[in-house]
């Protein structure tokens, strides 16, 4: 029977545990980590979940683990929901806040102690995942994930349009987001769904044919149901050797 790697989305963790939490589900998502692998019979994927906060020598062998997968012709995706236009700070300001009024956050550097918003993810001996320590490169890997943008317009799409209120306005990205009840259900569907349908989409239709998939560790729980929607011939490589730590 397969097993399922136990970690929530970073965003979730982030406004519904605290540390002990936290360092519970990374141990817990190290002592199950491996690389998945799945075919429709023409593309050959190899997924590499991930914890976004973890200890240095784990984001090193996943560096490693994509080097290898990279000399070996696969091509990398790696996530990413950062602004389609970085420099456009009104429009910004307000597709920021929407986003943090479902998922509780405002994505960043998760072990900056000095947010308090973050200030269950700040834990001592444990970095961030960033480009560099993963192996990733801008120039010869692709992004494949929705910007905060568009996942903002599809939410209120599908959902309807996101209120903000004066709350919303005034507590700034730093602190602690307390202007609702966030629903977990909303968090899911803003912080998966919406990007597993993208990245399922994608990696049918794409050209590659050889595929390393970086992405946060619940993505993968949904990964074959959700590429057999775009393509029945999807599945998970039972008998394949997987890549552990």
């Amino acid at each position: 029977m397969r097993k399922t790697i136990v970690i929530v989305s970073i965003f979730l963790v982030l406004v519904s545990c605290g540390k002990m939490m936290t360092r519970y589900q990374i141990k817990t998502y190290n002592a199950l980590f491996m690389v998945w692998h799945y075919t429709n019979g023409k593309k050959d994927v190899q997924f590499i979940p991930m914890a976004h906060l973890n200890k240095p020598e784990k984001f090193a062998r996943i560096k490693q683990i994509a080097d290898s997968l990279r000399s070996q012709g696969y091509v990398i995706y790696y996530e990413s929901v950062e602004l389609e236009n970085p420099s456009d700070s009104l429009r910004n300001e307000t597709i920021q806040r929407k986003f943090r009024r479902v998922i509780g956050i405002v994505p960043g550097d998760y072990s900056d102690k000095n947010n308090k918003s973050y200030r269950a993810l700040a834990l001592e001996g444990y970095v961030m995942q960033t480009m560099t320590n993963t192996g990733c490169d801008r120039k010869r890997d692709k992004k494949v994930d929705l910007s905060m943008d568009s996942l903002v317009a599809l939410y209120e799409k599908e959902r309807g349009e996101i209120k903000l209120t004066q709350c919303d306005w005034n507590t700034p990205y730093t602190e602690k987001y307390r202007c609702h009840r966030l629903k977990v259900k909303d968090q899911k569907f803003m912080a998966l769904t919406l990007r597993n349908r993208y990245l399922s989409y994608f990696l049918t239709h794409s050209k590659d044919k050889k595929i390393v998939v970086m992405y946060g560790a619940e993505h993968e729980k949904f990964l074959e149901d959700d590429l057999k929607k775009e393509d029945p011939n999807w599945k998970m490589v039972h008998n394949s050797p997987s890549i552990r730590w």
